[in-house]
């Protein structure tokens, strides 16, 4: 959450699992949102601290760092 670029939307990493765990120490204390701008077909289900992390950064001066349809993409990616 301390740079996000929302508007390289071109896929970093494939996924050849159904479901894959990414390592929290990689991103720290900061918020990280996966499926840029909704361009993947798919919901992402992140741990209860991450989940808290988006909610701090969407109540917060954060708001406007997340792009609009990664916004959507979060209510979306609650009712999973």
């Amino acid at each position: 959450g301390a740079n996000p670029d929302f508007s390289n939307t071109k896929p970093t990493h494939i996924m050849r699992k159904s479901s894959i765990k990414i390592n929290r120490q990689v991103t720290g204390d900061h918020w990280v949102l996966f499926n840029t701008q909704q361009t993947g077909f798919y919901r992402v289900n992140y741990d209860d601290y991450t989940w808290d992390l988006i909610i701090q950064a969407l109540r917060g001066p954060d708001r406007t760092k997340i792009h609009e349809y990664n916004k959507a993409q979060i209510v979306n990616d609650v009712f999973q």
